[in-house]
């Protein structure tokens, strides 16, 4: 229930960061979902406590369509390996909700980015079959999914593991989507800068 809780709190925190006029999808699927079933009540429930509604979500399968999103946010570093795998032509957007968060802080984000660059990469070739270099190998040796990344399943848990959960991933989406709103906004503004340049 992680992933229902994940496109809801996304949803509702992009309707309050971004601009009027910004629309933005999300999706949820699971690696291992049944297809049709309900989100459990307690993820019901501490969305409803936040005004948002997933009474109606039924899970779905992830699909062959997956490499077409612009970005695909998997909540554990053993999901992002499968995806990895599974879809190696769209290695440059699949990240783990909480390391792609992390690129929010500018510090951590640059070696960050490059490591995790090379570790796609190198899951790439492995999947494809293509013969790894001995960094590569080793990157895969030192990339245990020691669970760095991960967010909590709180399936078969208490209310309050769902409470804690989702206190995680809405907070992990806020970042993110503030800082996507402030790099539209400077975006917005140093292109209004440039053609005003242009005209001068």
């Amino acid at each position: 229930c992680r992933s229902p809780m994940a496109s809801a709190l996304f949803r509702s925190a992009a309707a309050r960061i971004f601009p009027a006029g910004v629309e933005v999808e999300a999706d949820s699927a699971g690696l291992a979902a049944i297809a049709g079933a309900p989100a459990a009540p307690p993820a019901v429930e501490v969305m409803k406590a936040r005004g948002i509604d997933i009474s109606g979500h039924r899970s779905a399968p992830v699909g062959d369509d997956a490499p077409q999103y612009d970005l695909i946010l998997a909540m554990t570093e053993e999901h992002k390996a499968a995806l990895l795998l599974r879809y190696p032509e769209a290695a440059a957007k699949v990240f783990t909700l909480k390391e792609y968060a992390a690129f929010a802080d500018a510090a951590e984000a640059d070696r960050e980015r490059e490591l995790q660059q090379k570790k796609s990469e190198a899951y790439v070739k492995l999947a494809i079959g293509q013969p790894l270099t001995d960094e590569e190998r080793q990157l895969l040796r030192d990339d245990d999914l020691s669970g760095k990344y991960d967010i909590a399943d709180p399936f078969g848990g208490s209310r309050q593991e769902y409470e804690e959960t989702a206190r995680e991933i809405e907070s992990l989406l806020q970042r993110i989507v503030a800082q996507w709103a402030a790099d539209q906004a400077k975006f917005s503004t140093e292109g209004a800068a440039d053609s005003s340049n242009g005209k001068d």
